[in-house]
């Protein structure tokens, strides 16, 4: 994205500037160290008072001023820094090379679901966690299969009640949110599926699995060379805002589609799921 490059050159140009700004910010600190060990007396005489009072109006500056200059240099690293590389040890540099990269306002705001899923012409693949956002518009799903008849839809989401490794998952954080989340998605897509007709069913499958799914990912036509897909890790206790979705076309991407298309099908038949 243009706007990424633009922030990582800026922040090459600033780099310098903060490196100076914390040096100034580290001398600060030292500074008022030695006020705190005593080194630099507190004034004992009124005569004194005016000149201490500088003193320390400077001493206090000068730890403001390191504070500042530290969160500066936080927010033009963060700034600076691709997103792609939320996908670290996923994918090699030149695999992310040309990926989209969005968080969730940025990929609500381009691709909402009423805009991307009736782009599909057969297939539509939601795979995920929880599958919260999606079951929070069932219904689209149906009109969906009722203007489509050549559509199929399938969302794949964990079985929170028969999942695996239950121990370790209940040490993690976020982890009771997440399984409320799936209890009360699986409900919703439930629920829309019994209001359908029974040719719309068996196109609308839902599998709960034993299993997380090792990332999140919405796949329109996976077998077509116009699919596209949208992919990331979401570690359970990371706020919604700062995940990080990366979006791709087969055709342009046909290694890294693949990448994740076959982890999924080998997710799916690895563990075991029950079907609603």
């Amino acid at each position: 994205m243009e706007i990424v490059k633009t922030l990582r050159q800026i922040y090459q140009v600033l780099k310098p500037i903060y490196r100076v700004f914390s040096a100034i910010g580290e001398i600060g600190s030292f500074l008022w160290l030695l006020v705190l060990l005593g080194v630099i007396e507190t004034p004992v005489h009124w005569a004194d008072f005016l000149i201490a009072y500088r003193t320390y109006f400077v001493l206090l500056a000068l730890a403001a001023f390191w504070i500042f200059s530290l969160w500066i240099g936080y927010q033009i690293r963060a700034w600076g820094k691709p997103k792609q590389e939320q996908l670290q040890g996923a994918l090699s540099p030149t695999e992310l090379n040309g990926i989209e990269a969005y968080d969730y306002s940025e990929l609500v705001a381009k691709y909402p679901w009423v805009r991307l899923l009736p782009q599909a012409k057969q297939e539509i693949v939601v795979l995920g966690a929880a599958c919260e956002s999606i079951s929070h518009h069932a219904d689209f799903l149906k009109q969906l299969l009722e203007a489509n008849k050549d559509l199929t839809i399938s969302c794949v989401l964990v079985n929170a009640d028969v999942v695996l490794f239950r121990t370790e998952l209940e040490k993690e954080k976020g982890w009771i949110a997440l399984r409320k989340t799936a209890e009360a998605s699986l409900e919703r897509l439930k629920a829309a599926k019994d209001q359908m007709t029974e040719d719309e069913r068996n196109r609308f499958t839902i599998e709960a699995y034993e299993a997380v799914p090792p990332f999140n990912m919405v796949v329109l036509d996976p077998q077509t060379e116009n699919a596209y897909m949208q992919v990331g890790y979401y570690p359970t206790g990371i706020d919604q805002n700062y995940r990080i979705t990366n979006v791709f076309h087969k055709k342009d991407k046909r290694a890294v589609f693949l990448k994740y298309w076959n982890e999924y099908l080998s997710y799916s038949q690895t563990y075991s799921s029950v079907g609603y």
